[in-house]
């Protein structure tokens, strides 16, 4: 007798059965804003590649996250998604055509910085490059040489050697 009164008496309080509890798994939209955010900042920062690329990855787990244990912000999350999404398979297609030739690029760019005043020196005398600087003066790359302001790797290394010319003589002064 003591169990019914009881339920009659909650019955009467709450007759809808509505907890009065907050539904923590429908309220968290922070996953949802991250994602979108996420994906709105490796959009913007394409031209970094790298950086974006970690926050689209990153973004992208949170709107999977969101998305599967259906937290609120499903909008904001499929956006995220969509976004992070497309900036991982662009960057996925441009790694598989242009990276070995990244990849090469950046090695004899840091070579070359530490061996800069040396292969300057040398040029300046012999007018000769290094060949790993030399095979820069391929046909294939005078659409980036154009691009750049100059005719071929030796106008470019011409106003490098002048740069380092200008820069010795400040200091020595």
């Amino acid at each position: 007798m003591d169990d019914n009164q009881n339920f009659s008496t909650e019955a009467k309080q709450n007759p809808y059965n509505i907890s009065n509890e907050p539904d923590l798994k429908n309220d968290r939209k922070g996953f949802a804003i991250t994602s979108l955010v996420l994906g709105i900042i490796s959009v913007v920062g394409c031209c970094c590649l790298g950086l974006n690329f970690i926050a689209a990855v990153i973004s992208l787990i949170f709107g999977i996250i969101t998305l599967k244990n259906h937290y609120s912000g499903k909008v904001k999350a499929i956006i995220g998604v969509v976004l992070s999404s497309i900036i991982i398979l662009g960057e996925g297609i441009i790694f598989a055509v242009y990276g070995g030739t990244i990849i090469q690029v950046s090695k004899d760019y840091f070579r070359f910085s530490s061996e800069a005043e040396t292969v300057i020196e040398n040029y300046e005398d012999t007018g000769k490059l290094p060949d790993y600087i030399e095979k820069y003066d391929d046909p294939k790359y005078d659409g980036f040489w154009n691009a750049s302001g100059y005719d071929d790797i030796y106008a470019f290394m011409d106003e490098i050697a002048k740069s380092y010319d200008q820069a010795a003589s400040k200091a020595a002064n």
